[in-house]
């Protein structure tokens, strides 16, 4: 298992529950790429989505800047300039001195510039072979079929 935690940022209220979905799809979207790369991630859109009115937006804000607080980066989604939640938690994230980098394509690009600031915090790097995503390997041994991450580091499993 990957010893990193990161977390989502990015708009999550709007203007009606179609486009509400849509914010929260594009948060499952960019973080299972790092899911798939061995890579735990906090969607905060997950968390509470859809809870709206339980209890008042800053409470939620709240809340999720406790988890932010344990995480090791964050990353921005484009919609980060149409959403005063997601500029507090960047201005958070760099108070805490937690690295961020902006979401865009390919995905390897985002772990090469997200790397060395994990490195500069002492954590370690994502670890990508091929297209960062895991493969179904067999296992060769007893000719059963197993499925394991790669490019995760030696002793390590997922679970």
């Amino acid at each position: 298992m990957m010893n990193l935690l990161g977390y989502i940022a990015g708009a999550y209220r709007d203007r009606s529950i179609w486009k509400i979905r849509q914010n929260i799809r594009e948060a499952e979207s960019v973080a299972s790429r790092f899911i798939e790369a061995g890579v735990p991630m906090f969607i905060p859109h997950k968390n509470t989505g859809l809870l709206d009115g339980l209890v008042p937006d800053r409470e939620f804000l709240r809340q999720a800047r406790v988890v932010l607080r344990r995480c090791d980066f964050m990353v921005v989604l484009p919609s980060w300039v149409n959403s005063m939640g997601t500029r507090e938690e960047i201005n958070d994230a760099d108070e805490l001195g937690i690295p961020f980098v902006a979401w865009s394509e390919p995905f390897e690009d985002v772990v090469a510039f997200l790397n060395p600031l994990l490195a500069l915090n002492g954590k370690p790097k994502i670890k990508l072979i091929g297209n960062g995503e895991y493969e179904k390997q067999q296992d060769r041994m007893d000719g059963s079929h197993s499925e394991f991450l790669v490019g995760l580091p030696e002793g390590e499993s997922r679970l």
